[in-house]
């Protein structure tokens, strides 16, 4: 399936506001009700447009689905990124952005984040038996890993990451250490954060 509304890199058009409307309101439904308790209805009813209206901005309801999982998939992920480079504008000092880093850190890896790992998980699962949702999915992985990319570059001219080591593999490590927490979060025997953080 080919998407006729995904904006592609480089696309300038402004997407249209009822499409919005509709893809916002799937997103909170999706957040709330997860895929199983996802629901076309309570979409059109949050964002009070008629089905003829879902029809015209999205090919189907799996075209839909697919789009929110693509908008919901980053969230979390970017206000980390967003975090980890507001303490690196803050700092002078090494030592001072290793404190910060350890902050954010133990912010993001808490115990209350495993649903938003389960998720992702999930949806990264789902995306290899769907092209069109691997194709979003994956334009949104691109994206985070190169934000992370570009800040890692930033550290490494300042002389805090090693320059032998290649920026975007330490942003796929930071990706896979924090979303394979699942292996601890599954189990009944968990981890105590602390020893997970240091």
């Amino acid at each position: 399936m080919v998407y006729r509304h995904v904006r592609r890199r480089g696309d300038k058009a402004s997407p249209h506001p009822t499409r919005e409307r509709i893809l916002d309101a799937a997103v909170e439904v999706l957040g709330e009700a997860g895929l199983d308790g996802f629901s076309v209805d309570e979409v059109l009813r949050r964002c009070e447009v008629t089905s003829g209206a879902l029809y015209h901005h999205f090919v189907d309801v799996p075209d839909l689905l697919e789009q929110a999982i693509a908008r919901r998939f980053p969230q979390g992920v970017l206000e980390t990124i967003e975090q980890l480079r507001g303490a690196f504008a803050q700092s002078t000092t090494l030592k001072e952005y290793q404190a910060a880093m350890r902050q954010v850190t133990t912010i993001s890896q808490q115990p209350d984040n495993r649903p938003r790992r389960v998720e992702r998980a999930h949806y990264l699962a789902l995306a290899f038996g769907s092209d069109a949702l691997h194709g979003v999915i994956s334009e949104q992985q691109r994206q985070i890993t190169d934000a992370f990319t570009v800040m890692l570059t930033e550290i490494q001219d300042r002389g805090w990451l090693r320059s032998d080591v290649d920026p975007r593999a330490v942003a796929v490590f930071l990706q896979a250490y924090t979303l394979g927490r699942i292996v601890d979060d599954v189990t009944d025997d968990p981890l105590d954060p602390a020893a997970w953080n240091s």
